[in-house]
């Protein structure tokens, strides 16, 4: 089949099917129902197969019709977007945008981005929801989350942004009167700081570059629910613990920090950009995302 010849008519079947009525397919598109019809027939016959089983009361698809239809709705989708950009770039973005984000994230990350994209888009409003406990998106009324680790609501959809390494580390005073330790099982014996911002803080499996992995199981006096104040406890040589990469670069290569085992990775995790499943994802959206997406691309 020559799909050049046939996009009208893929057109029309996917109105069909949305409207589920060649009669209002016809009204949508502003063409005849018995052109409608004529379009159908011409697919069927193209095809080989029939795409509608039909009465005098209503229409249903065949097998052959879900099918053709599940590619054709994503390929629509994907154009009418494409032409909703195009248009929308004649004229300046606007709307409103609420996001929520983990604070200390927000503070070193996602705010210096925030502030240029508003700078450069000054009819988006944008209304920033900080906080270390994962807001319903749905219930909330959000539009965009920052979240680390896994997406476990499948009614959500995640684009990842940026990845980052956990590295255990430590104050060089923690280490002043006891020894560092040479293998994963030594962490045990040490005072973790606790971070009870993110589940199953207390269990860490660490894997070296061979694929040898040991699972660790941590103890401490200290629980806290903020990457920031973790970092300073650390720092005091209050303990050992284990955090983000991104967050103790500059520390550890100062020397105010130290990475203990280096040899072995304690975990790497995605940062991702959430967002309710829906048909068309709003221009403004879609333009921060790919600008916070641009600005991260330090953090990999």
């Amino acid at each position: 089949m020559q799909l050049l010849s046939h996009l009208n008519k893929l057109v029309v079947f996917n109105q069909v099917v949305e409207s589920l009525s060649f009669t209002l397919a016809a009204s949508q598109l502003d063409i005849s129902c018995s052109m409608v019809s004529q379009h159908i027939n011409h697919l069927e016959k193209a095809i080989g197969v029939k795409l509608f089983n039909r009465t005098t009361r209503r229409i249903s698809l065949t097998f052959e019709g879900k099918e053709l239809y599940a590619v054709c709705s994503q390929s629509m989708s994907k154009i009418t977007s494409a032409i909703n950009d195009i248009q929308q770039q004649q004229v300046s973005p606007c709307g409103k945008i609420r996001i929520t984000s983990q604070s200390d994230f927000a503070i070193n990350y996602l705010i210096p981005l925030i502030s240029r994209f508003v700078k450069q888009y000054p009819l988006i409003e944008i209304e920033l929801i900080l906080g270390d406990t994962c807001l319903d998106l749905v219930e909330h009324n959000i539009d965009l989350a920052i979240r680390f680790g896994d997406l476990e609501d499948s009614a959500l959809v995640a684009t990842r942004i940026a990845t980052f390494t956990d590295i255990i580390c430590a104050s060089p005073d923690y280490f002043r009167h006891q020894p560092l330790p040479k293998k994963p099982h030594d962490l045990i014996k040490y005072n973790w700081i606790i971070g009870s911002m993110i589940p199953n803080t207390l269990q860490w499996t660490l894997c070296n570059k061979d694929g040898e992995s040991e699972t660790i199981r941590v103890k401490g006096n200290l629980k806290i629910n903020s990457g920031r104040a973790l970092l300073e406890f650390v720092s005091q040589g209050v303990g050992i613990t284990a955090l983000p990469d991104f967050m103790v670069k500059q520390k550890v290569q100062s020397g105010e920090l130290i990475e203990l085992l280096s040899e072995y990775s304690a975990g790497q995790h995605n940062i991702s950009a959430v967002f309710i499943k829906q048909k068309t994802l709003p221009y403004r959206l879609r333009l921060l995302i790919n600008y916070i997406k641009d600005g991260m691309k330090d953090i990999d």
